[in-house]
């Protein structure tokens, strides 16, 4: 063997495990099955922002999930260009996630909302209050939007929780469906 390349070896070998680390993660997210199912239980964060507000061991499903408070107004958003789906002709968007909260009378809402060069041409909010039953439990909730006729594969939608209030609020397990 070469000395040089032997002697560099060691100092590379933590660089290539790292990046066979991020290889695996990344063909391991499930965000796309391919017919316009996009989905993150926040375990991974796939089509997600890169500053992430989640909670760790609050989860609906597995140790993680994103929320919003009086300091953190939005939660973890996920932002979707119509030209990467694969849906000929999407008609609507569907967005399910999971809530919870302690406080029955949190003001925070699901939101959808499809924008163009910066505005809203389609926006929809649910407010959690809609599904809470008992503080402490998760509750699923849903939210869609009417795509108009003519959309442009540069229009993106927008997933998040949007908080008006002071109380936390979880949300986990979160999917968008187009069709």
């Amino acid at each position: 063997m070469n000395p040089i390349i032997y002697k560099s070896l060691p100092m590379k070998l933590p660089l290539l495990s790292a990046l066979i680390i991020c290889i695996a993660l990344v063909s391991c997210n499930n965000d796309n099955t391919g017919d316009g199912v996009y989905y993150n239980d926040f375990e991974t964060m796939g089509y997600w922002t890169t500053a992430p507000h989640l909670k760790k061991g609050v989860g609906h499903s597995g140790l993680f999930c994103t929320y919003t408070d009086s300091s953190a107004e939005y939660s973890e958003g996920m932002s979707i260009p119509l030209g990467d789906i694969k849906v000929a002709g999407p008609k609507t968007v569907t967005a399910t996630a999971w809530i919870m909260t302690n406080d029955l009378n949190a003001q925070s809402q699901l939101v959808l909302n499809l924008d163009s060069a910066g505005k809203s041409v389609a926006w929809n909010g649910t407010q959690i209050k809609t599904v809470l039953q008992a503080p402490g439990k998760w509750f699923e909730i849903t939210c869609t939007i009417a795509l108009p006729a003519k959309t442009s594969p540069d229009e993106k939608i927008y997933l998040f929780g949007w908080n008006g209030g002071k109380g936390t609020v979880y949300y986990d397990d979160v999917q968008l469906k187009v069709e």
